[in-house]
């Protein structure tokens, strides 16, 4: 036989014997069996739980950078309401003001192991508002046909709500936890504030290692990955890094009548789109790599072959994610988006100075420093020379383990409420939170929003006509019961 001949047979040997090991894997790439832990049913007041985030909604608290501009008295009124909303929490717990943006509860449970509590996280603090926009006063706590609007539904109000009201079935129950609990609430988290700190102080300072920690996150959703159709609960066991940085150049300036060849606004441009065209590298980080074998099993036959063949299909992915970007993209790489570009007043001047300004979001092992070295480069490449400006950076969080019991009574609470049908995943959070603080003292640390939300609701927050119905607040409010209940 030629040689040519016996090299196609050769390679035809190796693509058949290729194609039947991705079919065997994916065949063999099905949903794993999941145990079922029998779970009591949970009678809780639902229009206590309406009313209760009612009465939060009504306190305006929009927190601003500039503290200045924020109204005390309305952070001075939600405390105030807090303490009437939930009296049963108020009776049993101790209560403290670490900060006057941060408060702490400590409910003792029944073993009297005080080093190892569960902590709840919220933020009682929310985004301004253009009421003009909106169909209902955002701070009127308006509920109409079931449903109820208002700044903070969402984020994170209703999650307050969620565990205060919670921890108040508990007691009306005559239930007390096997595990202390403390809760955690932090009034400054949208403008990264960083009052959450002293609750980690304060733990680290009294030597505590959490059973586990609960903060916003990813919530109940459906249609979020390819070719999975089941309602798919997401828990953060990681956030990634987020850094603003600004590229700023000084020109001559002159008149638009007699320009040189590159002006500053220009010179920017070029280096704007160098980085757009230089993505960085593809990363699987454990969160994702776990969330792909998870949800990648109950796929369709073609997402289920790449998912399950990882290894030959990864630099495909790489291509169409890179290409495609979005949600998929930004779970496998460090992005950047190109934010501002500043420069004249006028269209017939020159600018002497010209900026453009981006938002970096870190995918774990990449750390700030790495990122801005490898912009840098790129802005030398381009003959812009000045240093970049940063306005706020942190590297990307601790990563936290699924293998707790934590995670599995988190799980168990989201099934409780949801349904067994629902898939529960962690995933790589784009987002930020204050849970990336407390890394510093626990890898048991979750981000997950106890509601199920429709994908509209999801561009309500930080949006206009923010809003929860009757369901969904009383399923928020059933989680954290069942979740305490557990503890």
């Amino acid at each position: 036989m030629p040689a040519w001949a016996i090299a196609v047979v050769s390679i035809g040997g190796v693509l058949l014997l290729l194609i039947f090991i991705v079919l065997i894997r994916t065949m063999l790439f099905r949903p794993k069996k999941r145990a079922k832990d029998e779970e009591k049913p949970a009678s809780i007041d639902k229009e206590k739980a309406v009313t209760s985030l009612q009465a939060l909604i009504r306190c305006k608290t929009i927190s601003t950078s500039d503290h200045k501009d924020e109204d005390k008295n309305e952070f001075v009124k939600l405390k105030e309401t807090l303490r009437t909303t939930y009296p049963l929490v108020f009776k049993n717990c101790e209560y403290q003001e670490l900060g006057p943006k941060e408060l702490l509860f400590h409910l003792k449970g029944k073993n009297g192991d005080e080093k190892h509590p569960a902590i709840f996280m919220a933020h009682f603090d929310v985004v301004s508002v253009e009421p003009d926009r909106w169909t209902e006063d955002p701070f009127a706590g308006v509920r109409k046909n079931g449903v109820l609007y208002g700044r903070g539904t969402i984020d994170t109000k209703g999650t307050l709500n969620g565990t205060l009201r919670g921890c108040e079935e508990l007691l009306l129950h005559g239930e007390r936890p096997e595990h202390d609990f403390y809760f955690a609430f932090a009034g400054d988290e949208e403008v990264a504030g960083g009052s959450a700190k002293l609750a980690v102080k304060y733990f680290k300072d009294h030597s505590i290692d959490p059973y586990l920690v609960i903060d916003e996150g990813g919530a109940v959703v459906n249609g979020i990955f390819p070719g999975v159709k089941k309602n798919t609960a997401l828990i953060g066991t990681a956030e990634k890094g987020a850094c603003a940085m600004e590229f700023h150049l000084d020109g001559e300036g002159g008149h638009a009548s007699a320009p040189a060849p590159h002006t500053p606004v220009g010179r920017l441009g070029k280096l704007a789109v160098d980085i757009e065209d230089h993505p960085f590298h593809f990363i699987l980080s454990e969160p994702v790599r776990e969330m792909f074998d998870i949800l990648g099993r109950e796929s369709t036959f073609t997402y289920r072959m790449i998912f399950a063949n990882l290894w030959l299909f990864k630099p495909i992915l790489n291509k169409l994610t890179k290409k495609s970007g979005g949600q998929l993209n930004a779970l496998v790489r460090t992005t950047v988006a190109l934010t501002q570009m500043e420069g004249s007043k006028a269209t017939n001047i020159i600018p002497t100075k010209a900026m453009i300004g981006l938002n970096m979001r870190l995918m774990p092992p990449d750390s700030v420093e790495y990122a801005s070295a490898r912009l840098k480069k790129l802005s030398d490449k381009n003959g812009i020379a000045s240093t970049p400006i940063f306005s706020y950076a942190w590297n990307p969080s601790r990563i936290s383990t699924t293998k707790s019991e934590g995670y599995s009574k988190i799980k168990n609470a989201i099934e409780g409420t949801w349904g067994d049908d629902t898939l529960v995943s962690p995933y790589m959070m784009t987002a930020c939170a204050d849970a990336r603080f407390y890394g510093e003292i626990s890898d048991k640390v979750y981000r997950f929003s106890a509601m199920k939300l429709r994908p509209e609701q999801m561009e309500m927050i930080h949006g206009d006509n923010e809003q929860l119905n009757d369901e969904q607040i009383a399923e928020t409010v059933e989680f954290y019961y069942r979740l305490m209940r557990s503890l």
